[in-house]
């Protein structure tokens, strides 16, 4: 296993490493990559088994290669296919989909609703289009039970772990996340004052065209400013907008 001691991995993939819950019998990294959170959730005996899935040959085949050099063959099985449709119904006890669009993240799920049968947890990164899976996995019978924010290389991730459970989320916890709210970690807050000098940019920029259209335009980017700052509170550092 001299390859994984050498294996860099990113924040991001660290953090969903850190958020799996042990012991796991079957883990299914869909749309796995380079294999290595296979590699590292198998080396780090989180799980007993890995299925590491890819919708293209390609990356399929460099995850076989590394998960081959790491020893760990035996342990892992590979599937060429689309979304949860390689998995058998209670086959997996930990569902990690990661690097993926939000929107793409959300197909994944509802097309494959029957395969989420035995699974104990799902931890979800999307780059895009968070909210939207929070929703979706609210809506599947799922309860967000972990989040967290990562920071890397100028760019905030957003990643999600989900239990089977029933509730509802508010509109602003769809939006910002009902763990993140409540605890306010740090990254969480650096990412809200990030959005809100976003937003103070767009409406500086669309004041000074003075196009009716966009002053239209500007409600919307001023109820989402006005809805940072409360999130934020007394912390909220202004750009002068």
């Amino acid at each position: 296993m001299g390859e994984y001691r050498h294996m860099q991995l990113s924040r991001r993939l660290r953090t969903i490493i850190d958020m799996a819950a042990v012991p796991c019998g079957t883990a299914a990294d869909i749309g796995t990559d380079h294999g290595f959170v296979p590699i590292a959730l198998l080396t780090e005996h989180r799980a007993e088994r890995c299925i590491a899935s890819d919708i293209r040959k390609g990356p399929l085949s460099r995850a076989e290669e590394h998960i081959r050099a790491a020893g760990l063959t035996d342990r892992c099985s590979f599937r060429l296919g689309a979304g949860l449709q390689v998995l058998q119904e209670n086959e997996a006890e930990l569902l990690i989909i990661a690097g993926m669009g939000g929107l793409v993240i959300r197909g994944i799920l509802l097309d494959g609703q029957s395969r989420l049968q035995g699974v104990r947890q799902m931890i979800l990164s999307p780059h895009t289009e968070v909210p939207e899976v929070r929703r979706t996995v609210s809506e599947l019978g799922f309860l967000i039970a972990d989040e967290r924010v990562v920071s890397e290389e100028g760019k905030f991730y957003t990643v999600i772990s989900a239990v089977p459970g029933r509730g509802t989320l508010t509109e602003e916890e769809a939006l910002y996340g009902p763990v993140l709210l409540r605890e306010r970690p740090e990254t969480f807050l650096s990412q809200i004052r990030y959005q809100i000098r976003k937003e103070e940019e767009i409406l500086k920029k669309i004041r000074l065209s003075g196009k009716a259209d966009s002053m239209q335009a500007a409600a919307a980017h001023e109820e989402e400013l006005s809805r940072l700052r409360r999130i934020l509170g007394g912390d909220a550092e202004s750009t002068g907008g």
